[in-house]
């Protein structure tokens, strides 16, 4: 059925990174700025979005461990040193300067990260009315934000319940369609899908609960 939908919101996070893009695509062209970036990226999410900081450790991790020894080690030994503190701190900078600390930012970007370092692997949800792979997207782009709710690093299970459609309603309002319930450790988080001109994604309000913002 439908795709998986951002919103606004999302738009965000995309002109964040786009004003960051000077300094993405040097690192992209420096294994060592790569590097910084990507650790710089992590300590950014700890710090503006603490709750994710187990994820981000472990999604990290994860990312470094799929590097060779032989590349890791200089990589390493490079952002030790006094030129790599110093472009570390420049990194950093840069990337605060772009989402400005947002915690609503982060809850895009951060997850984005999570999901790209760490390639964590999420059960799909069951008895929704989403086909798959929409139903796939939207619960990656929510699982890090409910396991930081329910303190967790392994998601158990998604289940999906529908909501009885509105008598009406106005043209592109966000209508709410399914609750979703995360489960995780023995602990549960519910959140609200929305579907707005014909797309599905995490209702606002449960995107801005999660987020902290």
């Amino acid at each position: 059925m439908g795709k998986g939908n951002s919103g606004w919101l999302a738009i965000c996070a995309t002109l964040s990174l786009a004003a960051f893009w000077p300094q993405g695509a040097r690192a992209a062209d420096d294994p060592n700025m790569d590097y910084l970036y990507q650790l710089a990226f992590a300590d950014n999410c700890k710090q503006v979005a603490p709750a994710l900081s187990k994820q981000v450790d472990s999604a990290l991790a994860a990312w470094q461990a799929g590097i060779p020894q032989d590349r890791l080690a200089p990589l390493r030994d490079y952002a030790r040193s006094k030129q790599g503190q110093r472009q570390m701190k420049f990194v950093g900078i840069a990337i605060t300067s772009a989402n400005g600390g947002n915690k609503l930012i982060a809850s895009y970007q951060c997850v984005d990260k999570i999901n790209d370092w760490g390639q964590p692997t999420y059960p799909q949800v069951s008895g929704s009315q989403l086909d798959s792979e929409a139903g796939k997207a939207i619960v990656s782009s929510i699982a890090p934000l409910a396991l930081a709710r329910l303190d967790c690093l392994v998601l158990d299970g998604v289940e999906a319940d529908a909501i009885p459609a509105p008598a009406q309603s106005k043209e592109g309002q966000a209508v709410p369609t399914e609750k979703w319930r995360f489960s995780a450790c023995g602990r549960t988080h519910v959140v609200g899908i929305d579907q707005r001109g014909g797309r599905y994604g995490l209702a606002a309000k449960d995107r801005i609960e999660l987020s902290g913002f």
